[in-house]
């Protein structure tokens, strides 16, 4: 019995070591974080260069603001502050750009409409830019500003028009959007003729031909006009049909004046070209 005890004490002291030497997945230590995890974020200051330079370094990273906001009731796309802050100011920051602006309120008033009050904001808006040398631009950005509103949104909207707009032009920003005249129809547009055409030239002709033969002044008369509707490529056939019933009536009235007529013009004289 003794010896049965002995050898059941010496396999539990052998067996324990093991399992203490695997750890159940409850006591399992957590494992340590790499070191990338305990890396903080290095902030890395902008390069010091004027602030002209710094601007074009934004207005390369930005490149264009799309007009990716659309109003419902008048249905159309715009480009919100919301959407050209998003584009710009990641860049300012990268670059150590720093808006300034000073506002002039040049009209706050209250008008009724309706029922209701409107009120009706005009500011003047002068944006600048301190650079990560802490220089200026010589001269700032000057834009207006307008809005409308029956509650007390219209300083707000106008601050936010003014703003987006000097953003825009002091960073150049364009929509990159086709141009609209790159695809406007011009079907319509019809080149004008530079000379007369040849079937112009062709009637011309005939009724130079059938002018030269007649010698009646209503026929004559019908040729003017015909001549005249050809536009100015009858203008020298026009003259030449004045000449020629000037001739006829100049010897019609010799002959009237000869046999004791009284030399009057005759009634079918040619028109003339107003």
């Amino acid at each position: 019995m003794a010896t049965t005890k002995t050898k059941t004490v010496k396999q539990e002291a052998k067996a324990k070591p093991e399992q203490e030497a695997q750890p159940t997945p409850a006591e399992a230590q957590p494992e340590e974080p790499t070191p990338e995890t305990n890396e903080t974020p290095v902030r890395k200051d902008p390069e010091q260069v004027p602030v002209h330079i710094a601007l074009a370094r934004v207005m390369a990273d930005v490149k264009a603001v799309r007009k990716d906001g659309y109003n419902q009731h008048q249905r159309y796309n715009f480009r919100g502050i919301d959407g050209v802050m998003n584009a710009v100011g990641p860049a300012l920051r990268t670059h150590g750009v720093l808006p300034q602006f000073t506002v002039e309120l040049l009209k706050h008033e209250h008008v009724p409409a309706g029922n209701k009050t409107q009120t009706q904001v005009l500011l003047r808006y002068e944006l600048n830019f301190l650079g990560p040398m802490c220089d200026s631009l010589p001269r700032p950005v000057v834009v207006f500003g307008e809005a409308n509103d029956y509650q007390d949104k219209a300083l707000a909207k106008a601050h936010s028009v003014a703003y987006r707009t000097a953003l825009l032009q002091a960073l150049c920003l364009p929509t990159d959007e086709p141009d609209p005249d790159e695809y406007s129809d011009t079907n319509h547009i019809q080149e004008q003729p530079q000379g007369p055409t040849a079937g112009q030239l062709k009637a011309v002709r005939q009724l130079e031909e059938n002018a030269a033969r007649c010698t009646d002044v209503a026929e004559l008369r019908d040729m003017w006009k015909s001549a005249n509707a050809l536009g100015p490529a009858g203008d020298e056939l026009k003259l030449k049909i004045q000449q020629k019933v000037k001739a006829i009536q100049d010897g019609a009235s010799t002959a009237s004046g000869e046999s004791g007529g009284s030399g009057t013009q005759h009634p079918d004289a040619v028109e003339q070209d107003s």
